[in-house]
């Protein structure tokens, strides 16, 4: 992928303190599962990194059919792993644990 520019999360930058943690090999996208937050391009993106992904998100109700039909065949326990919405506190191991987080960026 090519840079175009830099867009800023606006999510506290505590989230993204990296942990001394030696299982830090995976991609982590945090957010809604919606197209316009580009799921699928970060399941993507991981497989040719060559790298899992967790993804850590709501499904809202209206997205439900695509979560069901685009997201879901993608899934699978070793490289591709759906782990629902996390607290707070629990979005700091996540993201500070991972190889590189995914967040979304598009202005949706």
């Amino acid at each position: 992928m090519h840079w175009v520019a830099t867009i800023h999360h606006g999510l506290p930058a505590e989230l993204f303190t990296a942990l001394p943690d030696p299982r830090c090999d995976y991609v982590a996208f945090l957010g809604r599962i919606a197209p316009e937050k580009g799921p699928e391009i970060a399941i993507r993106v991981a497989r040719t990194a060559n790298l899992p992904i967790r993804i850590a998100a709501k499904i809202p109700r209206p997205e439900t059919r695509y979560f069901k039909t685009k997201i879901e065949p993608l899934l699978d326990a070793a490289r591709v792993d759906f782990i629902g919405e996390v607290g707070e506190k629990a979005k700091r191991d996540f993201l500070g644990n991972a190889a590189a987080p995914a967040i979304p960026n598009r202005l949706a």
